[in-house]
């Protein structure tokens, strides 16, 4: 159902988007960065747009709010703007998220509640995030941030972990628990991202910043090269949007292992319930999204 694709030079987005609505994906997330150039975003929206698309931007909020990005984007047609938000303590927000970015992302999400365009938060998830998520959650929703995105970053290692403050496989249902008790409680309309894990020679700032390799399990990835990745697993390409037809990609072995996955059955005795297990467990380092590298 959506596409998250990397913003680039408009002669290699334009025919990705173009592919994108040929084979029916007809919703795409733009995937800013601070090296994005603004011109080549906006282009891509009015192209997406212009296709009849479904498009929005994913990006920290200080990469968005420069000049006049904002209005840009709304006079090209954006439909949504995802931005981090991980806490409402600013200082924490801003070791995640770069510094000045809290203050960034309160004014661009006043910015959107003013001028009715979709606003979505990303929370990253790690052991100081999680501690502060009932807070962040209640300060969000009277904003008009009441679409949240979660994305726990994970890892098979416990030193790793207590290093970074990132959480270990089998913490993942209890985290797990607590955001959706939250959600549920501040009525807040929420989404899974796959569980991302944690890049040891990265900082955690980085991957972060980054963010989760798409959105959520109705999505791909699709890099500028024209390369599908799906969702979970390692990032592996299972083919060519520019080159390939769709239904070589979806049969390809990449695909189908990811099929076999979120299609099996996955709901166990000791976290029955749970959303985040409907596609596959937490706990399961083989359904995480994996390096980019």
């Amino acid at each position: 159902l959506q596409a998250s694709v990397p913003v680039a030079e408009p002669e290699k987005l334009l025919p990705i988007l173009d592919r994108l609505w040929e084979i029916g994906i007809p919703h795409v997330t733009l995937l800013a960065s601070s090296n994005t150039e603004p011109a080549h975003l906006i282009r891509a929206v009015e192209r997406a747009e212009d296709l009849g698309m479904i498009a929005g931007v994913r990006g920290r909020a200080s990469d968005l709010r420069g000049g006049t990005l904002l209005a840009d984007l709304a006079q090209a047609g954006v439909d949504h703007i995802t931005f981090l938000y991980a806490s409402t303590d600013a200082a924490m927000h801003d070791t995640l998220c770069g510094a000045g970015d809290h203050a960034a992302a309160i004014e661009v999400l006043t910015w959107l509640e003013k001028n009715q365009i979709c606003a979505v938060a990303e929370v990253p998830l790690v052991q100081t995030t999680l501690n502060d998520l009932d807070d962040a959650i209640e300060a969000l929703m009277p904003m008009g941030a009441d679409n949240i995105s979660f994305v726990a970053y994970v890892t098979t290692d416990a030193d790793l972990a207590e290093q970074d403050g990132v959480f270990v496989a089998d913490a993942m249902p209890q985290v797990a628990t607590t955001v959706e008790e939250a959600a549920e409680m501040f009525n807040a309309r929420f989404i899974w991202n796959p569980p991302v894990q944690r890049i040891p020679d990265q900082p955690l700032i980085a991957q972060v910043q980054a963010g989760p390799r798409c959105s959520g399990d109705v999505a791909v990835r699709v890099d500028t090269d024209g390369s599908v990745i799906p969702p979970r697993g390692p990032y592996q390409s299972a083919g060519n949007l520019l080159q390939d037809t769709w239904e070589s990609i979806w049969d390809h072995e990449v695909f189908r292992i990811y099929r076999e996955r979120v299609e099996a059955p996955t709901r166990c005795n000791i976290c029955p319930g749970l959303s985040i297990c409907a596609a596959d467990c937490p706990r399961e380092p083989a359904g995480w999204a994996q390096s980019t590298q």
